[in-house]
């Protein structure tokens, strides 16, 4: 599924990468509420006895669960971004034994929620978002009905107003009182005609509506500006079309959704400070998203938390402990939006994100599960004797000598390994201080100059490895990302739109088409191709050589952040392009399929796969790239993993999900990019995915 949802993962990274930023930016602890808090004490239960012994393993499925017999009824919110967590916890609860009702047929907007909780038609919702729902739960007079419990998302979620940069650089507008106390620049922002800016504001009945007008009157701007309140979707919709036909646009968004993947602060869009805000919490966004420094977005960042009942709080203490524990990242929001918007968009659907999320955290589900069930006084069965103590440094006094890929992309993943390799106690060089391209490095590991690297490409390093006859010496080992790697040709789509090029044969049959990809003047289309010593550099030649197009189409060759900053520069000047594009890196996030490029089926490839991309992304259905989709593994020398089984044992296990090389590519790509930050990288990477990196390093252990 990774190479389907590829490109949409790809959409979240910019916006992704802010919210990271932004999110725990906020210094103002004391900042005030949309409202007094509500009640925030943990409910009565019974007293927690000690953690059993086999917290974390599976459940004994004889003994009744503490909701057993339980009726819980739930809603969900009324924003589809809502809909994964609310299937993850109703799946969660039934885990537990009780019987949940289905939330898809209790879809509510948060000002209807309230007084229906209130009235006891439901227990609970994962929906409450934090200052804004109190102001809420407390008109509604539920302030000792109900609470907000756990952190789901801690201050993840921002909202606030962006405006077009086009608009604000030609206006001078920094602040959203640019616009307000200049009715000439307000005008600027009017569709009804009525002489007032249209601000594309948020759904009557929910928090933000409400905070949106109070922010207008207390600014004065009742003659310059005024609310337009419609469903989220419609409001992004129209305002997305405005900004594509190069109309000024005036947009409340809020996070996590994907408006600002598809329009980007700092780039086409900036966030408005306010001087006089309803809520003064600063937020820590860099001076090219948002230029009213310091960045009062008039919104405190936000807590996404379950909302239940007190009564059903205290009779269901499992559930109370479960509320409290489970965490969702913004980032995997965010995936499920994408996709969501991109057409996955069935109940089924949703309950499938929900399952493959709980799936992909099943360390983190059980450790909740069992804490859970343990608030309720469950025992569970009698832990397995404790096995012989291991050997948990069965590295010490090995020295082990890595290289690291000569691409950025590849960096943090060395320093990971390295890392969990100290953390057996071997002792690893320093990957930066080798830095080689795969045709320089495995030859030099054949002479055994290094002992592995973990940037190895397949299948198209399998020809390098063989060339240079070291089939028997070295081999790849697990599957550190699996076929999430893609490679191909990408054309600008105004002149594939132009030319009716959807096939690389369009352009390298064509002598006229091609040339208009000359750069140098020689008449033959110039193909941003990739670094001289890569496999890609191979199978790009004999691409062209295979079709007979070596009259039309020559490869040039350079680093790759050099040609794709050079083919990024000429697309912006709005010259043709054709570039040799490969995952993860950052030039799709930049140039979106679909949008801004297409990408180039071939009829007679080098390597056939077909890869399922969507038609408008890759109009040449069926979409043949030319090259495999790629694992990136480990590749090993055979004596040392021979006699280093903990080694080989850690090399099958670790994985790392192609978003958070993404999330780190532009995190180097942005600025930190020393090799201080690289580390740090890796060493974030290993706290935020503790759970696995113990298991595969107990695992490893174990094989020693």
């Amino acid at each position: 599924m990774k190479q389907q949802n590829l490109w949409r993962v790809l959409l979240t990274i910019l916006v992704v990468f802010g919210l990271v930023v932004a999110g725990c930016g906020n210094d103002d602890d004391d900042a005030p509420s949309a409202g007094p808090a509500p009640v925030e004490e943990t409910p009565d239960a019974p007293e927690d006895t000690a953690a059993p012994d086999d917290a974390g393993e599976p459940m004994d499925e004889v003994m009744a669960m503490p909701g057993e017999g339980v009726s819980v009824s739930m809603a969900r919110a009324n924003w589809s971004e809502g809909y994964m967590q609310a299937a993850i916890y109703r799946a969660l609860l039934q885990e537990l034994g009780f019987e949940v009702s289905d939330p898809s047929e209790a879809e509510l907007g948060p000002a209807v929620l309230y007084p229906a909780m209130g009235e006891g038609e439901f227990d609970f919702w994962v929906n409450g978002w934090f200052p804004i729902h109190a102001t809420l739960i407390e008109n509604a007079g539920l302030s000792d009905v109900v609470q907000p419990i756990g952190s789901q998302i801690s201050a993840g979620a921002l909202q606030g107003f962006i405006v077009d940069k086009a608009t604000a650089d030609a206006n001078g507008v920094t602040k959203m009182g640019d616009i307000g106390d200049n009715p000439e620049v307000a005008a600027l922002f009017d569709i009804d005609g009525n002489g007032k800016a249209d601000l594309m504001g948020c759904d009557d009945g929910w928090g933000c509506h409400v905070v949106i007008n109070d922010t207008i009157a207390q600014n004065g701007w009742e003659d310059t500006i005024e609310q337009v309140s419609a469903t989220h979707a419609a409001l992004f919709a129209d305002s997305l079309g405005r900004f594509n036909r190069g109309e000024s646009i005036l947009q409340y968004v809020w996070t996590p959704a994907t408006f600002t993947a598809k329009l980007v602060p700092g780039e086409d869009v900036i966030w408005l400070s306010l001087d006089n805000p309803v809520q003064d919490a600063v937020v820590d966004l860099p001076a090219d998203q948002c230029p009213g420094q310091p960045c009062r977005m008039g919104f405190d960042p936000a807590d996404i938390r379950v909302v239940a009942r007190n009564d059903f709080l205290m009779a269901n203490p499992a559930a109370a402990k479960l509320f409290e524990l489970v965490t969702i990242p913004t980032v995997d929001v965010l995936l499920y939006a994408l996709s969501y918007e991109g057409g996955a968009n069935s109940e089924a659907d949703v309950r499938e994100a929900a399952a493959q999320w709980i799936s992909d955290n099943r360390a983190n589900v059980d450790q909740w599960l069992n804490e859970a069930l343990n608030a309720s006084g469950f025992t569970p069965a009698a832990p397995e004797p404790e096995p012989e103590p291991m050997n948990n440094t069965p590295g010490e006094g090995v020295d082990v000598s890595m290289a690291r890929a000569n691409w950025s992309e590849g960096y943090m993943q060395a320093a990971i390994y390295r890392a969990l390799l100290q953390e057996l106690g071997f002792e690893v060089s320093d990957p930066s201080e080798a830095e080689l391209g795969p045709a320089v490095l495995y030859p030099a590991m054949g002479e055994g100059e290094f002992d592995f690297w973990v940037n190895g490409w397949f299948p198209i390093h399998a020809t390098l490895i063989e060339n240079a006859g070291l089939s028997d010496v070295v081999q790849p080992i697990g599957s550190q990302i699996s076929a999430g790697a893609l490679q191909g040709f990408i054309v600008d789509k105004a002149t594939a739109d132009a030319n009716g090029v959807t096939k690389m044969g369009d352009i390298g049959d064509n002598p006229e088409v091609a040339a208009l990809f000359d750069i140098d003047g020689n008449g033959k289309a110039d193909l941003m191709g990739c670094d001289d010593g890569w496999g890609c550099h191979v199978v790009i030649n004999d691409t062209i050589a295979q079709n007979g197009w070596e009259d039309t189409i020559e490869q040039v060759s350079a680093t790759h952040a050099a040609l794709f900053a050079d083919s990024l520069g000429r697309f912006n000047r709005g010259e043709s392009i054709l570039q040799y594009v490969w995952t993860p890196a950052t030039f799709t996030a930049k140039l979106v399929p679909g949008e801004d490029v297409i990408w180039l089926s071939l009829d007679n490839p080098v390597q056939d796969a077909v890869v399922d991309l969507p038609a408008d992304q890759c109009p040449g259905q069926p979409c043949r790239m030319g090259f495999d989709p790629a694992d990136i593994r480990v590749v090993a020398r055979n004596d040392f993993l021979m006699a280093n089984p903990a080694a080989a044992k850690l090399f099958e296990l670790v994985t790392i999900p192609t978003v958070d090389v993404l999330l780190y590519a532009l995190s180097y790509e942005g600025g930190a990019n020393s090799e201080a930050d690289v580390r740090e990288a890796a060493a974030q990477w290993i706290s935020d995915n503790r759970a696995n990196v113990d298991q595969w390093l107990n695992e490893a252990r174990g094989a020693s």
